[in-house]
């Protein structure tokens, strides 16, 4: 079974850096909203607006932590373009506004630093494991054992049958049966199942067309169905 894709080192140590930079920037601002002029990196006035920017820190705490103890990329990559582009933001916004900061100062450089770095390490990580991601790394990624692909074989399991699909009214015209069908067949696929039949009825035209415009041909009944005049019979050869 695939767990996931595990999170590569550097971008755990890079999310651990990120919790350094939130930490100080609580210490800075949170703790001592009046002494911005040499805690943080530009004096803020009124204090008010310093103790709203330190509340802000502080209720973001988590965004910060969480993703550091997560176990698999899937629990985090949502978060990931999105910090880029906010750090690219808060980046050209401190190059508009140079003449403002306290250029040259600890604090300075420390704010500086939290929004140069993460774009580019962002952005690759997200790459890196993207590529990781969708890649099967095993057969255990199959949906089912290949034991009990052969088993199928073997007794004569060699079509996959569609037993229903419903699509409600105001969803219908979008696409979404295709769809469906994309992923049925898809399924079938990987199951080792080259072969699709369905049976429907003579009066479902909208399910009709949309058989026989996905490549589906009629047919006599299989399996267990009968010859029914209320009945169509449809199948499909998988590539």
């Amino acid at each position: 079974m695939n767990n996931g894709t595990p999170i590569a080192l550097p971008l755990r140590f890079c999310l651990g850096v990120e919790i350094l930079f939130g930490i100080g920037a609580v210490l800075a601002i949170g703790v001592s909203p009046a002494d911005t002029a040499t805690n943080f990196a530009w004096p803020i006035q009124p204090v008010v607006m310093a103790a709203v920017l330190g509340a802000f820190y502080m209720s973001s705490a988590l965004l910060f932590v969480v993703p550091f103890f997560a176990r698999r990329w899937e629990m985090i990559r949502v978060m990931i373009l999105p910090t880029a582009v906010f750090s690219t933001v808060q980046l050209l916004a401190t190059f508009l506004h140079w003449d403002k900061f306290s250029v040259g100062t600890m604090p300075f450089y420390v704010w500086f630093a939290s929004y140069l770095l993460p774009p580019p390490i962002f952005l690759t990580a997200y790459l890196w494991h993207q590529r990781r991601a969708a890649a099967p790394t095993s057969e255990s990624d199959s949906p089912l054992p290949g034991w009990m692909r052969t088993l199928f074989w073997v007794v004569g399991a060699d079509y996959g049958e569609v037993k229903r699909m419903f699509v409600r009214p105001q969803f219908r015209g979008l696409g979404l049966g295709k769809l469906m069908l994309d992923r049925l067949s898809e399924f079938a696929l990987e199951t080792q199942v080259n072969i699709l039949r369905l049976e429907t009825g003579i009066y479902q035209t909208e399910a009709i067309q949309l058989y026989e415009k996905y490549g589906f041909k009629r047919r006599s009944p299989f399996g267990e169905y009968k010859i029914d005049p209320l009945s169509i019979y449809f199948e499909k050869a998988l590539e």
